[in-house]
């Protein structure tokens, strides 16, 4: 699962200058995959509105989980149940949203990610990382610093690694903890994003190095069983700041000026670009690519793009008022826009939509059936 990361457009000249800087960025943090429902309950709206009830001081009997406000709070479903990361603890909850394990952390830019059904917790450009199952902590590094790291719905994992004598180090973990693959960047540059395929099998790294006054991105697709990669594709003046392994083995990279798709061999199939526009959020389920872009001179009003897993444009979505969150869940996906939550299939169609929501900062669709609505210190569940 991953989530979207707000994604700003770079110019010309700053290029060469941030490109290190990019490195210990993950771009994308929490997206949520695989649905299996096709329609919504005639309840949506009453269910949702009722949170906004509660939130505005009526206490009444559902259970809620409070929780430190702060802006560095991350939150994740895992297993069906809510891990919530700030700088400063780790608090796993159980399936009846009480408190089933914490953690003192001290972290200073925390990123939180489920993996299959534990939960991946580290300190991105800062050192050590976690993986705890929801009572304990199960697999952990106290000395490597974690540049980026992205999992898959199954419970494996990537983890990008600083490492003596090289770029960093690409470590893919099975669904028990235990690396089962380890790619040493040395000549291609310095890693921007990495992500590992559904099956586990297949992964995917994006570097970036200078060559004069160029930048000169490569994609290497490798196979986990092999030392050699399938392919290296060499991208010039183009920078890749986030990878989503898609169905079929699909890959979707995202640059700073659009979209490419390429099949799992490593060949091109769509290049979609934005043209004056700010591209702001994105997110994917391995079927479905959802782009949120604005205009270039007031980021305001929002625009969301639906692509298929082929890189295919399937709908374009516009909204009066600016779009605070999106999330994807297999063949669904939700914005948050004002004061109103919208749920669409994976075509873009509308399904449902509750108005008059104030006070909500994300909305994330769990995979059972319900959604995590967040306010600014309490999130509760929603079934749909």
């Amino acid at each position: 699962m991953k989530v979207a990361k707000r994604i700003k457009k770079i110019t010309a000249p700053v290029r060469i200058g941030i490109y290190i800087a990019l490195t210990v960025v993950v771009v994308i943090g929490l997206i949520y995959f695989l649905s299996y429902r096709d329609t919504f309950d005639n309840d949506f709206v009453t269910s949702i509105k009722s949170f906004f009830k509660f939130e505005n001081g009526d206490k009444e009997s559902a259970e809620y989980i409070l929780f430190d406000e702060g802006f560095s709070n991350q939150f994740c479903i895992y297993d069906g149940k809510i891990a919530i990361l700030s700088d400063k603890r780790l608090v796993l909850y159980d399936i009846s949203g009480k408190e089933a394990f914490s953690k003192t952390v001290n972290m200073t830019s925390p990123v939180l990610d489920a993996v299959g059904s534990n939960v991946l917790s580290y300190d991105r450009g800062g050192t050590g990382w976690d993986v705890s199952n929801g009572t304990s902590v199960i697999k952990s590094s106290a000395d490597q610093t974690v540049l980026t790291a992205s999992a898959n719905e199954k419970g494996g994992f990537v983890l990008v690694t600083e490492e003596n004598s090289y770029k960093a180090l690409v470590t893919v973990y099975d669904p028990k903890c235990n690396p089962v693959y380890k790619f040493y960047v040395s000549d291609s540059g310095f890693v921007t994003a990495s992500d590992i395929a559904p099956d586990g099998k297949r992964l995917v790294t994006s570097t970036v190095r200078q060559e004069g006054a160029n930048i000169i991105t490569t994609i290497i697709v490798n196979k986990t069983t092999e030392e050699e990669p399938i392919s290296q594709i060499i991208v010039r003046d183009r920078l890749c700041v986030q990878l989503f392994y898609l169905d079929d083995n699909n890959i979707c990279a995202v640059f700073e000026d659009g979209l490419v798709f390429y099949d799992k061999n490593g060949e091109e199939t769509q290049d979609f670009s934005i043209q004056d526009q700010l591209m702001l959020d994105i997110a994917a389920s391995e079927d479905i690519v959802i782009l949120r872009i604005g205009r270039q001179r007031t980021g305001q009003l929002s625009q969301l793009l639906v692509f298929d897993n082929s890189g295919k444009e399937l709908n374009s979505i516009g909204f009066d008022e600016n779009v605070e969150s999106i999330s994807v869940s297999g063949k669904f996906f939700s914005a948050l826009s004002g004061d109103t939550l919208s749920v669409f299939n994976g075509k873009g169609a509308l399904m449902e939509s509750a108005g008059g929501l104030s006070g909500v900062r994300l909305v994330i669709i769990n995979p059972a059936g319900s959604f995590l609505i967040v306010g600014k210190d309490r999130a509760r569940w929603h079934l749909y």
